[in-house]
């Protein structure tokens, strides 16, 4: 399953439009849309989207032994809605 298929079926779950995930990306909706078809996402990309599904960004070493998560503490300090409320 590629990682645009993965996005949209966590999108449908949790009942998460692509205007809405644009609109938390700082981006157009067509934009996010040509993410999504091209397969073209960045790390702090993929962080913010996963923290708008509520849920997070890990890797999992050795089976499960070892995990490394990212959240929104890892994202750049300019990212848009990494401190709500603030600007």
């Amino acid at each position: 399953m590629s990682i645009s298929s993965k996005i949209k079926a966590f999108m449908l779950i949790k009942q998460k439009t692509t205007a809405d995930i644009a609109t938390l990306l700082d981006i157009k909706e067509q934009s996010f849309r040509n993410k999504l078809t091209r397969e073209n996402f960045t790390v702090p990309e993929l962080i913010a989207i996963a923290e708008a599904l509520g849920a997070k960004l890990t890797l999992d070493i050795d089976n499960g032994q070892q995990r490394v998560t990212f959240d929104k503490s890892d994202l750049p300090p300019e990212w848009p809605g990494k401190n709500p409320g603030e600007g």
